[in-house]
C-alpha cells in the first residue's frame, strides 16, 4: 500500500501545533488515495509524541528517543528521516515549514535525491499525483507544483491548514528506530539552550501586536508589550526594528 509520511516536531512528548496540521493534511490526502499515514517522531519523549500522532490520525508511527537526539541537530534528524523514506518509499513527505522543519526536509530530500516544494498553502491529489500550491515573488503570485519522481517533499505553511482532533479510540502501530549517526559523525554540538518564557509564540498566536520603526527605539516597545500581554497576544516587530537591535529577531514578522 502507498503511504504519506509526516516528520513531526515535538517538545517533551507533545506534538507541536504545526505538526498536528501536517498530520491532518496527510490524513486528508490518504483518504483520497487509499494510502497509509506514517509519522516520524524524534528526540526526548518521542514515543509519547508517536502515540499522540496515532490519536491524531496516523496509521503507523516511527520514533527514536536517543541521547544524540535530545537537542535538535539537523544532521542526525535528517539521516533518520531519509532512512525511513528509503525503506517505506512514500508518495510524499510532509513537514511544517518551521526553521527546523525546513532544515530536515531539505537535507533528507537531498539524501533521497527527491524534489522539494517549501511553504505550501494548499495540497491536492489528482490521478495519484500530489499537487501543492505555494506563493512566489513575495506572495504576489501562486504556483502549483508537482514533484518529479516516486517521492515528493512538501513543507507546509503553519496555520494554513486545519488541525485534526485527537481520537482516543484510534489505534496504530508504534515502531522504535535506531539512530542513523553516531555522535562522532555529527558535525555540530549544542553547548547550551536559552529558552524564552512567558511570551506567546508567533507560530501559535491568533492575535499579534506589532511595532516598527515608528516606536522610536527599544523603550518604544514597552506599550506594545503591555498591550500584547493584556490581549494574550504575541508581540511582533518589523524587520527594520529588529535590524536596529530594538527587539530580538524571534519577534520579526513579514519579510
Amino acid at each position: 500500500m502507498s503511504s504519506i509520511l509526516v516528520f513531526i516536531e515535538q517538545n517533551d512528548g507533545i506534538v507541536n501545533s504545526s505538526s498536528t496540521e501536517a498530520i491532518g493534511v496527510a490524513r486528508s490526502l490518504s483518504e483520497r488515495s487509499e494510502s497509509e499515514v506514517l509519522v516520524v517522531s524524534l528526540g526526548k519523549e518521542a514515543e509519547n509524541a508517536a502515540n499522540q500522532a496515532i490519536k491524531l490520525g496516523a496509521d503507523k508511527a516511527f520514533f527514536c528517543d536517543h541521547e544524540s537526539l535530545v537537542d535538535y541537530r539537523a544532521e542526525p534528524y535528517a539521516a533518520i528521516l531519509a532512512n525511513v523514506v528509503n525503506d517505506e518509499k512514500p508518495m510524499a513527505v510532509l513537514a511544517s515549514s518551521t526553521a527546523s522543519g525546513r532544515d530536515v526536509l531539505a537535507l533528507a530530500a537531498v539524501d533521497c535525491d527527491c524534489g522539494l516544494a517549501p511553504d505550501c498553502t494548499a495540497m491536492e491529489i489528482e490521478d495519484g499525483v500530489i499537487k501543492a500550491t505555494r506563493p512566489v515573488y513575495a506572495g504576489k503570485l501562486m504556483t502549483i507544483i508537482s514533484t518529479v519522481g516516486d517521492t515528493g517533499f512538501f513543507g507546509l505553511r503553519g496555520r494554513a491548514f486545519p488541525a485534526p482532533e485527537e481520537d482516543d479510540g484510534s489505534t496504530g502501530e508504534v515502531v522504535a528506530l535506531e539512530p542513523a549517526m553516531s555522535e562522532s559523525d555529527i558535525g555540530v554540538q549544542v553547548l547550551g539552550v536559552e529558552a524564552t518564557a512567558g511570551e506567546v509564540s508567533l507560530n501559535d498566536a491568533s492575535i499579534i501586536v506589532s511595532g516598527g520603526r515608528g516606536v522610536g527605539g527599544e523603550e518604544g516597545f514597552e506599550p506594545v508589550r503591555d498591550l500584547a500581554g493584556t490581549l494574550g497576544a504575541a508581540m511582533g516587530a518589523s524587520r527594520a526594528a529588529v535590524d536596529a537591535g530594538w527587539i530580538p529577531y524571534a519577534n520579526q514578522v513579514g519579510q
